[in-house]
C-alpha cells in the first residue's frame, strides 16, 4: 500500500520541479551593443508571431536607460504581466538601440512550463560597449 502511494505521487514529485534557467544571448554572436549614449528597447517575439516592445518591469521604466548601461543595473522584466503574454512553446527576444545596433536571441523553447517566466536583462558595459550574455531568463 505505502509503495503504491509513492508511486501515485511520483508524478506530482517529478513534473513539479520543471523550470527553466536560459542564458538567450549567450550564444550570440554579436552580443553587444556599441554604444552606452543611448537607451535600448527590448522586444519578445512568441514563436513565429510579431515583435512586441516588453513593457512591464518591475523598475521605473522598460528601457535600458543609460545609468542602467553604466551602473550594470540588472532589469527585471515579468513576461506574464504583459497584456499580450500568453502560452507559447518558444520564444526569442530583440535588443534595439535606435540607428546604432540589434542583438537577437535564438529561439529559447519553453513548453511544458506553466507560463511564469521573468527576464533578468543584466547589461555589462567595457569602454563604449554594452553586452548582454548574462542575461537570464527564469521561470516555471
Amino acid at each position: 500500500m505505502k509503495l503504491l502511494i509513492v508511486l501515485l505521487f511520483l508524478p506530482v514529485l517529478v513534473f513539479g520541479q520543471i523550470g527553466i534557467t536560459a542564458y538567450p544571448f549567450k550564444t550570440v554572436a554579436n552580443d553587444s551593443i556599441a554604444t552606452i549614449t543611448q537607451n535600448d528597447s527590448v522586444y519578445i517575439q512568441l514563436n513565429d508571431g510579431p515583435w512586441l516592445l516588453l513593457t512591464s518591469t518591475i523598475d521605473d521604466t522598460a528601457y535600458v536607460t543609460v545609468t542602467d548601461k553604466v551602473g550594470e543595473v540588472t532589469k527585471v522584466f515579468d513576461l506574464a504581466n504583459e497584456t499580450f503574454w500568453t502560452y507559447t512553446p518558444s520564444l526569442r527576444f530583440r535588443i534595439i538601440a535606435t540607428g546604432t545596433d540589434t542583438i537577437t536571441s535564438p529561439y529559447v523553447g519553453t513548453g511544458g512550463l506553466n507560463g511564469s517566466l521573468t527576464l533578468f536583462l543584466r547589461p555589462d558595459t567595457s569602454g563604449t560597449n554594452t553586452r548582454y550574455d548574462n542575461s537570464t531568463l527564469e521561470g516555471r
